[in-house]
């Protein structure tokens, strides 16, 4: 149990530091601070032109909660992708670890991270377009935000583990975030979906986190609804984190099977 432990915080600690040496810091001041600010702006002033301040108000928002895709979607897809790219995949699989383990390991601290994007949205929403946020609902904002990350970091591994077997996913990062800017009720209500659309959003964990976010900061949802939704968020968290798990050892055994570790 220690040893799985100690693998857990040291390939956590490890694969994230190693993500980030990989880039130089202009990518990562990019990538931490511009394209939050640059986000979150386009969708507000838009969304204000459309439709005034509520409508900009509700944007800013969403787009504020849905920056923890960025470690969850793009940070834990690419720490396998890059231990492929980089070759040393196939020593950290040929180890005795706990697959588990290392699976768990890879998306620990992205989901810290990705809280903390959140939290820089939140900020900007307040100092930047006066969305009015009391000290009193940030500390269950940091648990939304938690819930939240928990449940997009199990899609980002199933994401992830497909570049076991595969020679990239990069385009597929990238549409999986877009989507969740159209599905999760980020800029447009879920209402205003059709139907047949309506049914996806509300199995991503990205939708139950933003609604409740939107009903704290309002105050106008009540607390048993709000827990509702953390609870539902977290959920379906475990669903995908699961799905993610069972991919991931799906693709190892596909990937040995025809010697895909290091197509890339």
């Amino acid at each position: 149990m220690l040893e799985e432990l100690r693998v857990f915080i040291s390939g956590s600690v490890v694969s994230y530091k190693a993500l980030f040496t990989w880039l130089n810091p202009r990518d990562y001041v990019a990538i931490k601070i511009i394209m939050p600010l640059f986000q979150i702006s386009f969708f507000a002033l838009v969304s204000q032109f459309a439709g005034g301040r509520e409508a900009m108000k509700y944007a800013v928002i969403g787009n504020a909660i849905q920056l923890v895709a960025i470690n969850d979607i793009y940070g834990v897809s690419m720490t396998i992708g890059r231990e492929k790219m980089f070759g040393t995949l196939p020593f950290i699989l040929a180890s005795p670890a706990n697959r588990f383990s290392i699976f768990m390991g890879h998306s620990f601290v992205h989901i810290f991270d990705g809280i903390l994007n959140s939290l820089f949205g939140l900020t900007i929403a307040w100092g930047v377009f006066r969305v009015h946020i009391l000290k009193s609902q940030i500390a269950i904002l940091i648990l939304i935000l938690f819930v939240t990350s928990f449940g997009l970091s199990g899609l980002g591994m199933i994401i992830g583990s497909l570049s076991l077997y595969t020679r990239g996913v990069r385009p597929l990062m990238n549409t999986v975030y877009m989507l969740l800017l159209l599905l999760s009720g980020v800029n447009i209500p879920i209402s205003a979906l059709p139907s047949c659309i309506r049914s996806i959003s509300i199995i991503l964990p990205l939708t139950h986190g933003i609604k409740a976010a939107r009903g704290v900061i309002s105050g106008d949802t009540t607390l048993l609804d709000i827990s509702f939704e953390i609870f539902l968020t977290g959920i379906i968290g475990v669903f995908f984190l699961i799905i993610g798990y069972y991919c991931f050892l799906l693709f190892e055994k596909k990937a040995y099977k025809e010697g895909t570790f290091e197509y890339i």
